[in-house]
């Protein structure tokens, strides 16, 4: 096993070996962390580590005494707004303005009475919800529609068809006429003593 894989090995044990024995005995739990946190600084291990791991372990170990930090029974944790200097705030926020307030996390060790503060960081969340509201509006293009070519072209047709009804109606009418009138000249008796003038409905259309 080579020496980083045993230092890693050293450090899960101690901060195994610290959680496990935390509620029974913090005092043998606060050793371990104090010797877990010796470790890595021997080795430079917490100048390696990201800001973020940082902070997540002075969250949950104490930097001074070395005990667990759970809120509520070794820590206690508030929350308050605190004024940052100016050149913090340059380099970390500049959404706010210099010299305002922002929110802070206390947590108070009750085994040595260690504060360790650490700014609330704003959710990626609401970063995003104020790029999309001052986004640029989209623009909409007029789609042409070719609805009204196509009512003018049945507006235009609808004469014709009317015309044609109309001549189809008034031509049904006078064949209709003429069959009753020769129906009824059919039915009437013929013959110059039958009264009229002798002439039925075939020569009136004859003389036309």
């Amino acid at each position: 096993m080579s020496n980083k894989n045993a230092l890693q090995a050293r450090l899960k044990f101690l901060n195994d070996s610290a959680h496990i024995v935390a509620i029974g005995s913090p005092t043998t739990s606060a050793v371990l962390g104090s010797q877990h946190d010796k470790l890595l600084v021997e080795n430079d291990l917490d100048l390696q580590a990201s800001k973020k791991d940082q902070d997540s372990r002075r969250r949950e170990v104490c930097g001074a005494c070395g005990s667990l930090m759970i809120p509520g029974w070794s820590c206690h944790v508030a929350q308050k707004s605190i004024k940052p200097k100016e050149a913090k705030r340059a380099k970390k926020d500049l959404r706010r303005p210099i010299g305002g307030l922002e929110k802070a996390k206390v947590y108070s060790c009750s085994r040595c009475y260690r504060k360790t503060v650490q700014p609330v960081v704003a959710r990626e969340s609401t970063v995003l919800l104020k790029n999309s509201r001052v986004s640029k509006p989209q623009t909409f293009q007029p789609t042409t529609s070719t609805a009204p070519a196509s009512i003018t072209e049945d507006a235009s047709t609808i004469p014709k068809s009317a015309n044609a009804s109309s001549k189809k109606r008034a031509k049904a009418r006078k064949q209709g006429g003429l069959q009753a009138m020769l129906t009824k000249s059919k039915a009437e008796p013929s013959g110059p003593n039958s009264g009229g003038f002798g002439l039925d409905l075939m020569d009136l259309m004859r003389s036309d």
